[in-house]
């Protein structure tokens, strides 16, 4: 089964590491054997084989450090899906084993930069998560674990994900609080490059929820939006429920496509959304995106007497700042981290 997660409050940011030099460091242990005289005259037991010159003795090695923690060639091994063992050579050729190291690196950056923000996560906030990520899915904590253990997936190891994500969503809200300032320029700016902002016509302010059918299949993806429906008639935040269970690249940001001029809709959409007053939410609909939802945030009519004009330029503003925050998080979370902590990367 798919197990699907909880929300939690941090922008998604892509990350990417930079190139790093590329050399080996083994290690490898070696233990000598003395023999006593008495041993040396036991019977002689046959010699063990010499491995073939052209096979590799696989050794574990270490492959990246941060802060002079070691990250080991076994550490890595053990992250692919499936798990499987790689020699140095094979693993600075593999794709997926690199992405891991990348994942590796960030995870122990986050810790450290959390320990050195004085930042943590309890154990008790760590079994909350878990409690409610079991209940989204309909399962008991045993459930849960048994449907990890499906999944090859241990619940201590599950734990580990669990405790980086809650503190890098910390260290992201903590870049949040200290906010970005937009100028009156920008919004000049970006609403000369968004032309249909400032054009006559109805205007909507809208966020979605996208299910892709290439992703959970026909009889899936109806399962998970009536699950949503479900939710959103129940009284759960569109947003929330967005971020949990949204495909759309922007699900982080609670599903927000932003202000969009009427006359710009697609046809499935309009029909959708027309009739709709600011706080509704549409009905399913098929697109080739697959099923979306929308939710009608916020109208603007066609005159500037009502101050709508002035409505729109706020909402720019918002705009920019979304922009500038997730610019500010990724540098963080790529440049700055690696700047204020020692990385050393091998393959």
């Amino acid at each position: 089964m798919e197990l699907r997660g909880v929300f939690l409050p941090s922008p998604d940011v892509p990350i990417k590491m930079p190139d790093m030099p590329k050399h080996y460091v083994l290690v490898a242990a070696v233990t000598l054997a003395l023999c006593s005289t008495a041993a040396s005259a036991a019977p002689k037991k046959p010699e063990a084989k010499a491995a073939p010159a052209n096979k590799e003795i696989l050794f574990d090695a270490v492959v990246a450090s941060v802060d002079g923690r070691p990250i080991t060639l076994q550490d890595v091994c053990r992250r692919l899906n499936p798990p499987r063992s790689l020699t140095l050579k094979e693993a600075a050729l593999d794709p997926e084993a690199n992405a891991v190291l990348d994942t590796i690196i960030m995870d122990y950056l986050v810790t450290f930069e959390a320990e050195a923000r004085r930042i943590s996560v309890s154990n008790e906030e760590i079994d909350e998560y878990i409690a409610e990520v079991a209940k989204r899915n309909n399962l008991s904590r045993e459930g849960f674990e048994q449907a990890l253990k499906q999944e090859g997936r241990d619940i201590t190891e599950y734990k580990g994900f669990i405790k980086i994500d809650i503190l890098k969503s910390r260290l992201a809200t903590s870049l949040m609080q200290s906010g970005v300032g937009v100028t009156t320029e920008e919004i000049e700016v970006y609403m000369k490059e968004h032309v249909e902002l400032s054009s006559n016509g109805t205007k909507v302010k809208l966020a979605h929820i996208v299910i892709r059918e290439d992703i959970h299949g026909p009889e899936g993806s109806e399962k998970i939006v009536e699950d949503i429906q479900e939710k959103i008639s129940s009284g759960e935040d569109f947003a929330d429920v967005a971020r949990v269970n949204s495909d759309a690249p922007n699900a982080a940001d609670g599903g927000m496509l932003g202000i969009i001029a009427q006359k710009d809709l697609s046809s499935d959409v309009f029909e959708a959304v027309s009739a709709l007053k600011p706080g509704e939410v549409s009905k399913p609909i098929k697109t080739a995106q697959g099923y979306q939802i929308f939710k009608v945030i916020e109208q603007f009519t066609e005159t500037e007497e009502d101050g709508d004009q002035e409505k729109i330029k706020d909402e720019v503003r918002k705009t920019l700042q979304r922009q500038k925050l997730a610019e500010k998080m990724n540098s963080f979370f790529t440049a700055e981290l690696m700047k204020t902590h020692s990385v050393d990367r091998k393959i």
